[in-house]
C-alpha cells in the first residue's frame, strides 16, 4: 500500500509540473509574439484590407459612391488616433503602409466621381477634388511614402490632377515642381514645369 500512495504522490507531482510547464511555455510563446497586444492590431489590419479589397472591387465595377465608402470605412479603422493597428509598435508601420494605399485610392475614386458627377451637378462635383486633393495631403505626409516609388508617384499625379480640378492652378504647379525636386518628375508635369 505505501508503494501505491508513493506511486500516486509522484504521478500527481509529474502531472502537477507538466502543467507548470505547459502554462510557462505558453506565456513564453505570448510573450515572444506578443499574441495578447498583437492580436486585436492584426484584426484591425484584416479588417481594414477586407474594406479596401471590398472599395477595389467597387470601383472596377465603376459603384465610385460605394468604393468610397469602403475606403472610408478603411481609413476609420486604420484612424492613428484609435486604432490597435496603428498604436502598436509591431503594427504601425504596416497600418501606416494601408492607409497610404488606401488613400492614395480614396485620392483616384474622388477623382472618378469628379469626372463623372461634374458635367451632371456641379454641385455635388465640387467636393470630389477638394477631397482628392486631402486624401494626396494625407498620403503625401505619410513617412513610408518614401519606400513606395510607384505609389508615391500615383499619389503626386492624383495630387495634381486634383488641384487642377480645384482651380488651384498655384497648388497644382508646387505639387509638380516638388515632384521634380524629389526626382519623381512625370512627362505628365511637363506642361506645369515649362
Amino acid at each position: 500500500m505505501v508503494g501505491l500512495n508513493s506511486l500516486a504522490t509522484q504521478v500527481e507531482v509529474l502531472a502537477s509540473r507538466q502543467a507548470a510547464a505547459a502554462a510557462v511555455a505558453q506565456r513564453v510563446e505570448d510573450v515572444a509574439l506578443r499574441t495578447s497586444a498583437t492580436g486585436p492590431a492584426r484584426a484591425a489590419l484584416a479588417a481594414a484590407d477586407a474594406a479596401k479589397a471590398h472599395g477595389n472591387r467597387l470601383f472596377k465595377a465603376g459603384e465610385f459612391a460605394q468604393a468610397s465608402a469602403a475606403y472610408a470605412e478603411a481609413l476609420e479603422i486604420l484612424d492613428p488616433a484609435s486604432s490597435p493597428a496603428a498604436t502598436e509598435p509591431t503594427t504601425s508601420y504596416a497600418a501606416e503602409c494601408a492607409r497610404l494605399t488606401i488613400l492614395a485610392n480614396a485620392a483616384a475614386c474622388a477623382l472618378k466621381i469628379h469626372s463623372i458627377v461634374a458635367p451632371v451637378a456641379a454641385a455635388a462635383a465640387a467636393a470630389a477634388p477638394v477631397a482628392a486633393a486631402n486624401f494626396c495631403e494625407l498620403a503625401l505626409s505619410l513617412s513610408c511614402i518614401a519606400a513606395h516609388p510607384t505609389l508615391f508617384r500615383k499619389v503626386l499625379v492624383r495630387a495634381v490632377a486634383a488641384q487642377e480640378a480645384t482651380g488651384d492652378n498655384d497648388n497644382a504647379l508646387a505639387v509638380a515642381a516638388e515632384a521634380q525636386i524629389r526626382g519623381r518628375a512625370l512627362p505628365c508635369f511637363r506642361r506645369w514645369l515649362n
